[in-house]
């Protein structure tokens, strides 16, 4: 967790007197994050929706 804490201080460092502007790095970083987010809210949905099936299914399911 602390790793991630120092991400934004790092960049905003390493970019400093740069012609990189904050702005730049959103516009970056936005669309990756957007998806990584989707990807783990559908999977805590399908972990939800799947707790009550059969091994099999969860198996076929997870490994498709």
């Amino acid at each position: 967790m602390a790793m991630l804490l120092l991400v934004v201080p790092s960049v905003l460092w390493a970019v400093r007197g740069t012609l990189i502007s904050w702005r730049d790095l959103l516009r970056t970083v936005a669309p990756p994050l957007l998806s990584t987010l989707i990807g783990g809210v559908a999977a805590f949905i399908a972990r939800e929706l799947l707790v009550e099936a059969n091994a099999l299914v969860r198996l076929t399911l997870v490994t498709a």
